[in-house]
């Protein structure tokens, strides 16, 4: 299959790697299989919809196009945890702490500033190991551990209840003030009841050590991405299906989908949940746009306005989808206008707008038409 033909298929996609190992393998004079064409979601960030000619869209060259994407993860800050930081000579007794003083962090971060007061070349805070090295130990905490001098996670036999990530960052100078070294560290206060000891051996000539812990480094991993997409080059006013027909999450399970259909003000017209073909999968059947225009938004399960909130709390999906478009196989068979499919609920409504009832009253007039031309505005057919 020549490069030019590829593109000729999906224009905004490529060919899926399987199509082309299956190729290889036909090579001796069997049937090649018909590739399936595949396309991509819009470049993220699509979380914001553009409408059908900004560049979201998506050319549909052949019928039962694949669409892959993925919800993403999204960071945002985490707990910003109270810090206390002790300093300890190599028979474990405290030499320094302070609860506020870094140079980092929202003002509840730690940290000292130590110089080589006694001359020996070495800053204060470094305890000698008897062999020409010296040594930095530390004790890391929770306010208001400390205060008690033994920074061990406890105050008067409570836990100091802070709860997230911490950074230390450890600047070694030397006598003229050059950095001669960083050293960093970061963990975390799962339980509200942790002290972590940390020993760093200095660099030769560290007169002076700046330590700072940034409280404010920690981030959160949430679930509320949506990723908005139109297709075009549909049969205008055609019944089509969008089915989510794969997709994992995180936990390898099939991932957990909102499918919403969207209008030219990119206001949410229809939503599906899980009417796909695994648990979890949805489907929308609805009709193209006078331009042959279809826009939808990809979310989280129970999010059935596509806008990566359930409530007040993220809808909490994150993993890989595929779609599949596909002209509506029960669109042109021949129903009664009121209930057209009994037996078939998923594609009711395209069915019914197919035959001109867009309003599903068991009627076609001119409410038809204004409906059609409210959801899509009148737009001239581009050929």
């Amino acid at each position: 299959m020549s490069k030019n033909s590829v593109s000729k298929m999906v224009r905004l996609g490529a060919l899926a790697p399987a199509a082309l190992i299956a190729s290889a393998a036909f090579a001796d004079g069997a049937p090649t299989p018909a590739p399936v064409p595949v396309a991509f979601e819009p470049a993220e960030p699509n979380d914001t919809c553009v409408g059908p000619f900004g560049g979201q869209t998506i050319e549909i060259l052949e019928d039962c196009t694949l669409v892959t994407g993925k919800l993403e993860k999204r960071y945002i800050p985490g707990a910003q945890p109270d810090t206390w930081l002790c300093v300890y000579d190599k028979f474990g007794n405290l030499i320094a702490s302070d609860d506020n003083d870094s140079m980092t962090g929202n003002g509840k971060g730690s940290g000292l500033w130590s110089t080589d007061g006694d001359g020996n070349g070495y800053a204060d805070i470094l305890t000698a190991n008897g062999d020409g090295t010296f040594s930095l130990r530390l004790g890391v905490t929770g306010f208001p551990d400390g205060f008690d001098g033994n920074c061990n996670g406890f105050f008067q036999n409570a836990p100091h209840g802070q709860i997230g990530e911490f950074c230390v960052a450890i600047d070694y100078l030397d006598a003229m003030g050059a950095t001669i070294r960083t050293d960093t560290y970061t963990d975390e206060f799962v339980s509200g009841a942790e002290a972590f000891r940390l020993n760093f051996t200095a660099p030769a000539g560290s007169a002076e050590v700046h330590i700072n812990i940034d409280n404010t480094c920690g981030l959160e991993e949430i679930c509320y991405d949506v990723d908005f997409m139109c297709f075009s080059n549909l049969e205008p006013l055609g019944a089509y299906c969008i089915t989510v027909v794969g997709g994992l999450d995180y936990d390898c399970n099939p991932t957990d989908t909102q499918l919403c259909w969207i209008d030219k003000n990119c206001d949410v017209i229809g939503s599906d949940d899980d009417s796909g073909p695994a648990v979890g999968y949805s489907q929308l059947c609805v009709i193209a746009d006078v331009n042959g225009n279809i826009c939808i938004s990809v979310s989280g399960g129970g999010d059935d306005d596509c806008d990566g909130w359930i409530l007040d709390d993220p809808h909490g999906v994150c993993g890989t989808y595929t779609l599949k478009v596909y002209k509506n196989p029960d669109a042109n068979q021949p129903s009664e206008p009121v209930n057209p499919h009994p037996d078939d609920s998923t594609c009711e409504e395209a069915a019914m707008a197919t035959q001109g009832d867009v309003n599903m009253d068991g009627v076609v007039d001119a409410a038809d038409l204004a409906k059609l031309l409210s959801n899509w505005g009148v737009i001239t057919i581009v050929q």
